[in-house]
């Protein structure tokens, strides 16, 4: 940059190192030089985001936060922006599934600094289903649920009746239409599955005995609901 005044001439030069020097003649070839340093602003640092898991696995009840507190460089005043579905601009984010999330931070000049984190998810509530199906001659049979995935520990609902059960064991059942209901800690879930006693059609014959009976017992069948 040069300016002067008459036969008056400035010379400035700005160095890698933050400094400026200037040589300033005037019209009598007197000269006078100085140096100015320049400063900038520390880089923007924060803490490392802090999350809080999904409940359910499919849900948006995760959340991320960002530390205001710790907060350092830049230039004050500080804005927030999240890279969620809608755009969020408060230090925390809500309403998220699993995934990464990123926050931007920018200061009042603009300059800007970046930080991610990982939102997680239980696995999908599932279970598993044994039956003790009843004979031929008028018995009760009995469900054993076991729940994983989700949150445990796990609770077991029958219906009808609404039989609760913290272990998933169901005895003295007869013949009839169940629904059971397996719900995780996070009351997650609930995991619906319908049984259904069928009896097989027996010979109509008199001469039946009870060893040929027992070949048409009680089926247990399974569908999603």
């Amino acid at each position: 940059m040069e300016y002067g005044t008459g036969n008056d001439h400035s010379h400035s030069k700005q160095s890698c190192s933050g400094y400026v020097y200037s040589n300033s003649k005037d019209k009598n070839n007197c000269t006078t030089s100085c140096t100015v340093t320049l400063t900038q602003p520390a880089i923007i640092t924060c803490a490392p985001l802090t999350t809080t898991p999904v409940l359910c696995n499919g849900g948006t009840t995760g959340t991320a936060t960002l530390d205001e507190l710790s907060i350092t460089g830049g230039t004050a005043p500080y804005t927030y922006l999240w890279n969620t579905g809608v755009a969020q601009t408060t230090a925390i984010a809500t309403g998220l599934g699993a995934g990464t999330y990123t926050a931007t931070i920018t200061d009042a000049n603009g300059c800007t600094k970046t930080a991610s984190v990982v939102v997680t998810q239980p696995t999908a509530l599932t279970a598993t289903y044994n039956a003790v199906s009843p004979g031929c001659s008028g018995g009760l049979g009995s469900i054993t649920v076991t729940g994983a995935g989700g949150t445990g520990p796990y609770s077991y609902t029958l219906n009808p009746g609404a039989v609760a059960s913290p272990t998933g064991i169901f005895t003295g059942l007869a013949t009839g239409l169940y629904s059971i209901t397996v719900t995780d800690a996070n009351l997650c879930g609930n995991h619906h599955n319908r049984y259904k006693h069928n009896r097989r059609q027996c010979d109509n014959s008199e001469s039946i005995n009870e060893h040929q009976c027992k070949l048409c017992r009680w089926q247990l069948m399974a569908r999603p609901r």
